[in-house]
């Protein structure tokens, strides 16, 4: 019996479980990303590779070892390291003699390909490619509203008067949403869950701090990895936002008109990044602009250690740091990243944020900064 699994990237195990469910996939959700996974996968993994790597090759083995046979990944060209994961980490399950197929949707310019071939094979070809799109649409408009929810939860966070309460709720939410079966119990759940978000108690007038998390796309979605920056920030009464959802990564239509027309989410970062990086496509740059020109008090780059597009990325951030009037924190995490020193530089950027907004008014416009490395 074909039993497929898939590694964790924040919540993206809630459309995943609806997706397979609809289509009758039997499937195994790893457990949440832990020392124990990082600790085994780096026994088979080189020393240097980036921490997301190992993870993602962690997830694997405890899935396998939950009885998973089959393993979903993407890969494709020109997406650094990451188009090889799939076929290393393969090589490595099967020298560690593990009995196992992997699947790998082919993504190039966040276009992905092949994916109902995938889902009718792990049907043994029972759905149609029509019954594969339909799960598909359901699926990822789960990842949509549950986008929309956690976008309420991280408001509500900065400015509740009880700790956890809208973190609690999103859970919830999470839980919820992986059981609907239909785009009417989608709607009612969503809107039952931003009802209760909105009726947390708050200080609705509180101003908070506001910070932009850029980066890395898998570090900045994977609380294990980030040291659960989010709920560390608000915490400290500062309101975190994503600079990128899991669903504005995937340009789908209507936004997919869009983009061609240089209007969506992901053209208005590719044009702030162009006079800093021509021929590549810089998102941490572009990201990091974007946030400037939306009133964002500071803005933190989260990166794996080695990893190459957000190494280029840092070296232009110095020169926002003279052009633009924000402040940039670099954080780079790896299985040696400490929580202490991760605190305390956290809290230190805080304290920079909130002294130059008591501040505004006597500081200069242009202020040099320096960037936290």
């Amino acid at each position: 019996m074909k039993r497929v699994t898939f590694p964790h990237m924040g919540m993206i195990h809630v459309p995943m479980e609806v997706l397979f469910r609809q289509l009758g996939i039997a499937y195994v959700v790893p457990p949440p990303c832990t020392s124990r996974s990082l600790a085994l996968a780096a026994r088979y993994s080189p020393e240097t590779v980036c921490i997301p790597y190992k993870l993602v090759l962690g997830n694997f083995l405890e899935a396998l070892d939950l009885g998973a046979n089959h393993l979903i990944l993407l890969a494709g060209p020109n997406n650094c390291r990451f188009g090889y994961y799939a076929k290393l980490q393969e090589m490595v399950l099967q020298e560690l003699g593990y009995e196992c197929h992997m699947l790998t949707p082919q993504i190039s310019s966040r276009t992905i390909n092949g994916v109902t071939d995938i889902l009718r094979y792990l049907t043994d070809y029972r759905a149609s490619t029509w019954d594969c799109l339909r799960a598909l649409f359901l699926a990822i408009s789960v990842l949509r509203d549950l986008d929309e929810v956690e976008r309420k939860m991280q408001w509500v966070r900065a400015r509740e008067m009880e700790a956890g309460a809208a973190e609690a709720l999103f859970q919830q939410a999470g839980e919820a949403l992986a059981q609907v079966d239909s785009l009417g119990a989608l709607k009612a759940a969503k809107k039952e869950f931003l009802k209760k978000l909105d009726a947390v108690p708050m200080e609705r007038d509180r101003k908070p701090l506001r910070v932009s998390l850029v980066g890395e796309i898998y570090v900045v979605h994977e609380p294990y990895i980030n040291m659960n920056i989010e709920r560390e920030l608000s915490r400290r009464r500062v309101e975190v936002f994503r600079s990128e959802q899991l669903s504005q990564w995937l340009v789908l239509s209507p936004a997919l008109i869009l983009e061609a027309a240089g209007l969506g989410h992901e053209a208005r970062i590719a044009h702030a990044a162009r006079p800093y990086l021509e021929h590549i496509h810089g998102e941490t740059v572009g990201q990091t602009i974007v946030a400037e020109r939306d009133g964002f008090h500071g803005v933190i780059q989260l990166t794996p250690f080695t990893c190459t597009p957000e190494v280029v990325n840092q070296n232009v951030l110095f020169r926002l740091r003279r052009e633009h009037d924000i402040p940039l924190m670099t954080i780079i995490l790896d299985e040696q990243t400490g929580r202490s020193g991760f605190l305390t530089r956290l809290e230190a950027f805080i304290d920079l944020l909130e002294r130059r907004r008591g501040d505004t008014e006597v500081r200069p416009r242009r202020l040099s900064l320096p960037i936290f490395r």
